[in-house]
């Protein structure tokens, strides 16, 4: 009976355990599904979105500056128009220079005294120079621009090592005839025509005074130096009136004073233009208004008895005053009426000095900046 009883009671045990897992079961169930449905009904955030960030700049380099062709010279010209061959020969070099040393500053002087005065127009230009190199140029000069620009480099280089030199740049002088002129002339001064060295025999003016080996003796036509050469001697010496003496003497002062001279292994070519002779000697060129060819001897045989004795030369050449101020009030009050000159065009200015010029009655062609 006892037995019955337990066996009853285990059996109701039994069969009450599967109910109680199922529901355990289920709730678990449910709290998964419930989890799940609040795990994927959460509303989705929406990304906040960041304009783009600019790329970074790209670096631009500064352009290269190259530096022009010529930079720092001054190209010295005494220059009075004749109104024909002569101006037409220089309005062609002009441009060819303005082309070959683009950097270089151009300055014409001028003198309106009956005979002209080379000199005093060398020193007006020259007042007005801004460049450490100076160049002496005869505006029927054609030349190479490299030739100026090697001595330059010379000189400057000299400078640097505490030395002096200056340059006639040639060694071989050709006066050429009106054709050969007239091909050179009639170039494109951008791509002008130069003759062969040396130029044909039917190119040239042979005379009995004239010997191209011979040409840089005098210093004619063109000297380059720096601008303390020029000072040390005083500018050109504005006694000389007319044509003759006035080159080799300066010449001769600048190599008393300053230092001995060097040449180039190059020619220097004169361009043709109508020219007046003595009547003493049809060899010897005078300018208009000049008496004789003989006016500067006496003045020019001083400057060649003081060559090499600088106490002399000192004295000889005391009175010359090239950058005092009467130089620039001369070219305001002088009479430009033989030939109106061009309007300047005016560009940065090399040092020394740093400041423009103020026009003072002369030409001066600056580069473009």
């Amino acid at each position: 009976m006892m037995l019955s009883v337990r066996w009853e009671q285990h059996s109701v045990k039994a069969t009450e355990r599967p109910s109680v897992d199922l529901l355990v079961a289920g709730l678990i169930i449910i709290i998964l599904l419930l989890g799940s449905l609040l795990i994927f009904a959460r509303p989705k955030k929406t990304p906040v979105r960041h304009p783009p960030k600019p790329a970074p700049p790209v670096p631009v380099k500064p352009p290269v500056q190259i530096p022009q062709r010529g930079l720092g010279i001054s190209l010295l010209v005494p220059y009075k128009s004749d109104s024909g061959v002569r101006q037409d020969v220089w309005q062609w070099l002009r441009e060819y220079w303005t082309n070959e040393l683009p950097g270089a500053q151009i300055c014409m002087g001028t003198d309106w005294e009956t005979p002209f005065c080379k000199t005093a127009a060398v020193n007006r230009a020259g007042a007005q120079a801004g460049g450490d190199i100076m160049v002496i140029l005869d505006a029927d000069c054609y030349i190479s621009g490299e030739v100026i620009l090697g001595c330059a480099d010379r000189i400057r280089q000299a400078g640097k090592e505490n030395r002096k030199v200056w340059f006639i740049p040639y060694r071989n002088f050709y006066r050429l005839t009106e054709e050969a002129s007239n091909q050179i002339t009639s170039s494109d001064s951008k791509k002008p025509y130069r003759p062969a060295s040396p130029p044909p025999e039917t190119s040239i003016i042979r005379t009995e005074s004239n010997s191209p080996t011979t040409g840089h003796w005098w210093g004619a036509l063109i000297q380059i130096m720096p601008r303390e050469a020029f000072a040390a001697a005083g500018g050109m010496d504005e006694r000389f009136a007319g044509w003759g003496g006035e080159d080799v003497s300066f010449m001769r002062a600048v190599d008393t004073l300053w230092a001995k001279h060097k040449t180039t292994p190059n020619d220097v070519l004169h361009l043709w233009h109508p020219t007046t002779t003595s009547a003493e000697n049809p060899y010897l060129r005078v300018w208009q208004g000049q008496d004789s060819a003989h006016v500067n001897d006496s003045l020019e045989g001083r400057y060649q008895a003081a060559t090499g004795d600088r106490a002399k030369m000192s004295a000889l050449t005391k009175d010359c005053r090239w950058g005092k101020p009467q130089d620039v009030a001369e070219a305001e009050t002088s009479d430009p009426s033989t030939e109106p000159i061009p309007a300047v065009t005016a560009g940065p200015k090399v040092t020394p000095p740093t400041a423009k010029p103020a026009n003072s009655g002369l030409d001066i062609l600056w580069p473009q900046a």
